[in-house]
């Protein structure tokens, strides 16, 4: 089985985007600044383990209109990333845990 998945990256200038894991770019799309965040998201069972639902770091837009996010501090990463909790017998147990982080 190969891994599948993608990151979330944020741009030093905040423009938010999703690349896959066998993107080797490390430059924004959008402006061509480099990344500032970046969290990888493993599809591999198509369940998005490590997702962060990003709309609570939106900060306003550019002058074109683009979306603009604030990067997320360690501890806001860490406490908004899903993940998967397995039993001890290794059967899994799809039980999704993230917390809610204040703007």
């Amino acid at each position: 089985m190969s891994y599948e998945g993608f990151s979330q990256t944020i741009c030093h200038r905040g423009h938010y985007n999703e690349k896959d894991c066998r993107d080797e770019d490390e430059t924004c799309p959008d402006c061509g600044a480099g990344f500032a965040w970046s969290n990888g998201v493993d599809e591999t069972n198509f369940m998005d383990v490590g997702f962060i639902e990003i709309e609570p770091f939106l900060i306003g837009t550019d002058e074109m209109g683009e979306e603009l996010f604030r990067v997320p501090t360690g501890e806001e990463t860490r406490k908004l990333r899903t993940w998967l909790d397995w039993q001890i017998d290794n059967a899994p147990r799809y039980e999704w845990n993230n917390e809610k982080v204040a703007k």
